[in-house]
């Protein structure tokens, strides 16, 4: 198979796409065994189930990165090319049943404990529902113990759709991925936009690489996570700083921090933007709005023991999973069993010494988000593209390096955001990259915590081999790669050709 060797780009690009579409029908038909819309049945991982992802990621790769190389001829392909093959994608999605992750059913969880049992789930764990086991509507969910870990945005939109849904299982479980879909297809036109008002050299490449994404299709639309929810809003809050439609970038952002809580850190950059190239008023009105906004969201769930309550939430999404931090602690820890009698005495100072670690990582963080934010200030009159910098590389940094969980769908939160930057911006290409190599914990999934077989493991190593080859390339060419941004996709050719 190799679509689009002698036809014409157009011919081309619409062969890539029905090849993808075939691949993802594929995985479709193995995880859902052979039934189309039955999700409630977990699926089975078989070993022809193993076989089929792994040709069918390889594939998606493969014809993911020849797309982006037939788009260096645009002058046959529409972005509405684009668009429609991604809404194919997502459809085809739509049908696939969650197979990765609970988290689908757990949102679900969360909207029916507050819509049919009254539930403030910031204050009461699921598993307080009297017969909660016997509800069909907490089928194969996870978490029932915990407060949710998630912002009042998103707690209203659970509550939303399980209104809609009814206690229809099967129709909750599309309402959620419809709005994935919608919020998809949304961010997509959102990056194109944004793109082309940015003077971007190929706004139809950035778009292609968002909407096009293996990445956001199986693990956003088919698996149903809800950062890509975070990612749009965060889009549309960038399209009317462009727009300079300053009222309105600060609520959306707000909205953005109560999906999941990264995005704070773009919301203080986004207000010392306006400090500086809006007029005063205008950030006041703006942090007004986004503060009634707040206001709203939260005041559903306000109750007389916040302050426990807020203390709950905390611990909830402060618990160390599958993040750097948990990888570094769990491969020292293990080494404990050849120690013999010293053994528990090792593992309980490395336990120890994970606290510190901790405190560690997180004080770093902090003293980094200073030394950004200061410089942001110092800046004159700092620039979109700066902005958007700055907001890619702490998100990046926080879910990468410091957050105590770290999930491969997690890089959907920043994903959109860094296609803003220019073709030749490492931090642009190893985004592309880790959405890429991430793919991978599809298959290699599993719940221990060491560092060979976690999604961070396919994130380290693929850092480490780009810090690697641009090193190398700076010593064999030093007098053509001077800028610090270059990066092994900067090839990627551009509107000019």
């Amino acid at each position: 198979m190799n679509p689009g060797t002698s036809k014409s780009p157009l011919a081309a690009f619409m062969a890539i796409g029905i090849w993808t579409a075939v691949i993802y029908l594929l995985i479709l038909f193995y995880i859902n065994q052979g039934y189309l819309i039955d999700m409630q049945t977990a699926p089975k991982e078989t070993p022809m189930v193993s076989c089929v992802l792994w040709f069918g990621l390889v594939m998606l790769i493969f014809l993911y990165l020849k797309g982006s190389c037939l788009l260096k001829n645009q002058n046959h392909i529409h972005v509405r090319h684009i668009l429609g093959f991604a809404l194919l994608f997502s459809l085809i999605g739509l049908f696939i049943r969650p197979f990765n992750s609970t988290d689908l059913m757990s949102y679900m969880k969360e909207g029916w404990a507050q819509y049919h049992y009254g539930l403030n789930i910031y204050v009461h764990p699921v598993a307080m529902v009297s017969h909660w086991r016997q509800d069909p509507m907490f089928y194969n969910a996870d978490w029932f113990k915990y407060v949710t870990p998630y912002g009042f945005l998103f707690a209203l939109i659970e509550k939303t759709l399980a209104w809609f849904g009814q206690g229809n299982y099967m129709a909750t479980m599309f309402l959620f991925k419809g709005l994935n879909i919608i919020a998809h297809l949304g961010t997509a036109l959102l990056v194109y936009a944004c793109a082309r008002s940015l003077g971007l050299k190929n706004p139809l490449l950035a778009t292609y690489l968002y909407a096009w994404s293996p990445l956001i299709i199986l693990y956003h639309i088919a698996n149903g996570h809800n950062d890509i929810l975070m990612g749009c809003l965060t889009c549309l809050a960038l399209y009317f700083l462009i727009k300079k439609q300053w009222l309105w970038v600060l609520p959306v952002l707000m909205g953005a921090t109560f999906i999941k809580y990264a995005p704070a850190l773009s919301f203080l950059l986004a207000a010392l933007f306006l400090w500086k190239q809006a007029k005063p008023k205008a950030l006041v009105y703006s942090a007004l709005l986004a503060l009634l906004l707040l206001l709203g969201m939260s005041f559903p769930y306000w109750t007389h023991s916040f302050k426990s309550d807020a203390h709950n939430v905390v611990s909830t999404v402060a618990t160390s999973h599958n993040s750097l931090h948990t990888a570094i602690l769990y491969t020292l820890y293990d080494f404990g069993s050849a120690l013999g009698p010293f053994k528990q005495l090792y593992q309980a100072a490395i336990l120890q010494f994970g606290l510190y670690l901790k405190a560690l990582l997180y004080g770093g963080f902090f003293m980094m988000i200073f030394h950004v934010t200061r410089q942001f200030r110092k800046t004159e009159s700092p620039s979109e593209p700066l902005l958007i910098d700055k907001m890619v590389f702490l998100q990046f940094v926080l879910i990468v390096f410091i957050s105590a969980k770290y999930w491969p769908w997690y890089i959907g939160m920043f994903f959109p955001m860094a296609l803003l930057l220019e073709e030749s911006h490492w931090l642009r290409n190893i985004t592309i990259i880790l959405s890429l190599t991430n793919l991978f914990y599809l298959v290699l999934v599993g719940d221990n915590q060491y560092l060979p077989t976690n999604g961070i493991a396919m994130t380290i190593a693929p850092l480490l081999l780009y810090w690697l080859w641009r090193s190398i390339q700076r010593k064999a060419t030093p007098t053509t790669l001077q800028d610090a941004s270059v990066g092994p996709l900067s090839s990627v050719p551009s509107r000019e050709g």
